[in-house]
């Protein structure tokens, strides 16, 4: 992720760049899944949620807490 975002903006790559990424690959992630754009249908998505991204696994708690995180 580092290597092509560098390469395509010419910056360097900072936290909010990867975090900023991430959430929009979540909200992704819960929308292919749930295929609505009702707000209990997306956020019921995002709490089952567990997947793999660049910063590790991503599950959700029901009070949508992060319940997994690895860096």
């Amino acid at each position: 992720f580092k290597a092509a975002f560098e390469n395509r903006t010419g910056r360097n790559l900072e936290l909010f760049h990867a975090a900023g990424y991430t959430s929009g690959y979540i909200i992704q992630k819960a929308l292919e899944t749930t295929r609505s754009l009702s707000n209990t249908d997306i956020i019921a998505a995002l709490r089952a949620l567990d997947i793999e991204s660049f910063w590790g696994r991503l599950a959700f708690g029901p009070e949508g807490y992060i319940l997994a995180h690895a860096v």
